[in-house]
């Protein structure tokens, strides 16, 4: 459809300034503006983060109605199968997700060939609620191309 534009991913969350730490330390982020939608009368609050243009939004539903008596999207965490990342560096993103209180899946580790990219490695970790994200290493050329540099 013309006209349309992907705006924002917004994920589940248990603790918005975990969470917060997490996506800015490990990732990159940028946190941007907390709000309380209906003055906090939901029981959610939600942090909007930047990644060179690309939005997350935390959701936490802290003193929200349980999602079976909610008459509003109410989710505890981790409604989508997973978040993917092109990183410059492999081993230091995952240090930092290490210490920002993920995990790395060590048996997701694997090569491959992806077309346009070439040869990747990827390896999947977890954020601290467990929502999965996929991390991609490709060789800078082909980093360029996938984000649109090299056009």
């Amino acid at each position: 459809m013309s006209g349309t534009i992907f705006a924002i991913t917004a994920l589940c969350i248990t603790d918005l300034e975990r969470s917060t730490r997490f996506y800015c330390d490990a990732l990159g982020y940028r946190a941007l503006t907390t709000t309380r939608p209906d003055g906090g009368a939901l029981g959610v609050s939600a942090r909007f983060l930047d990644l060179d243009g690309r939005m997350l939004e935390l959701v936490e539903f802290r003193d929200s109605p349980p999602p079976e008596k909610a008459d509003f999207p109410v989710s505890r965490t981790g409604l989508i199968s997973h978040l993917a990342y092109n990183v410059a560096n492999l081993a230091e993103t995952e240090a930092a997700v290490v210490a920002a209180g993920g995990t790395i899946a060590e048996l997701t580790r694997s090569q491959m060939q992806l077309e346009g990219l070439g040869s990747c490695t990827i390896i999947y970790v977890r954020d601290p609620d467990g929502i999965w994200i996929e991390l991609i290493s490709v060789d800078e050329a082909a980093r360029r191309r996938y984000v649109g540099l090299d056009q």
